[in-house]
């Protein structure tokens, strides 16, 4: 006579792992907010980056059920729970020391972002381009004679005087009344996130202009913002920013230029650049 079979035992679903893995996706997410710049970043941006970390974790869990349940180990549903909270919380464990490695290195490297004096005094200038050597970057001024502005100058000077990693040249085509600014943030380190907030930070600087246009962009490895403005005075301000990602010499190089129309010194920001 064949014995009657003995049930699996049960193993159901325990309350404290449904509320260990609803907190640990609190964590996820409130870590993503807080190291993405929440405060500086549009809400459509903020949400694909939340979007993307849910589906990472989404993508691991699967995996890691898949596999357990190959090899036998997570055929109850009680053994699949612990076993999505335990996946979960190993990830949020490598992400925080990632971010913690992260801000090290940051710090490590602060000195680095002051600009000294002997950078802010070498920038170069030619009828034909302006140049830096030590930050890179290139810019042609082929149909224009922008030179030093002394009053401009200290302007600018005075008006960055508490921002020890910006500097910033202003320069005057006295002909045809147009001014320039050359600008250079140095930076601990630059990704796409990092660009997006740099660029709502110069956002809010211009209270008094009207906004005409704005675009931020990060086309592959690189980021482009631009900012297009009319002053109360009638004329306009055009803002285009770029930046170096190279870990080593990560910055932020801008143009600003104010004339008449938004198009005349299209071609001189256009022309913008940064070289190794």
């Amino acid at each position: 006579m064949t014995p009657p079979a003995v049930p699996a035992p049960s193993d159901p679903v325990r309350l404290p792992y449904i509320i260990g893995i609803v907190a640990v996706m609190g964590l996820h997410a409130s870590l993503t907010v807080t190291f993405s710049g929440a405060t500086s970043l549009s809400t459509a941006y903020l949400i694909g980056i939340l979007i993307g970390v849910a589906a990472s974790l989404v993508v691991v869990v699967v995996l890691v059920l898949i596999v357990g349940r190959v090899l036998g180990k997570l055929k109850t549903e009680g053994a699949q729970a612990r076993a999505t909270f335990w996946a979960m919380t190993v990830l949020l464990v490598l992400r925080v020391g990632s971010v913690v490695g992260q801000h090290r290195s940051a710090a490590g490297a602060s000195a680095d972002t002051v600009v000294t004096a002997a950078e802010r005094g070498a920038l170069q200038i030619s009828p034909d381009s302006i140049w830096h050597p030590a930050f890179g970057l290139v810019l042609s001024q082929r149909g224009a004679s922008f030179h030093p502005d002394s009053a401009l100058q200290r302007s600018v000077d005075q008006s960055l005087a508490q921002e020890p990693s910006m500097v910033m040249w202003g320069l005057r085509d006295t002909a045809q009344n147009r001014t320039l600014l050359v600008e250079v943030m140095k930076m601990g380190q630059m990704d796409e996130a990092l660009f997006r907030r740099y660029a709502a930070e110069i956002r809010k600087g211009y209270t008094k202009s009207k906004v005409l246009d704005e675009a931020v962009s990060w086309p592959g490895p690189l980021g482009e913002y631009q900012l297009t403005l009319q002053h109360p005075s009638g004329l306009y301000i055009v803002l285009r920013c770029i930046p170096r990602t190279d870990p080593a010499r990560p910055l932020v190089v801008c143009v600003q230029t104010t004339a008449q129309t938004t198009t005349e010194l299209d071609s001189l920001r256009r022309s913008l650049r940064i070289v190794d």
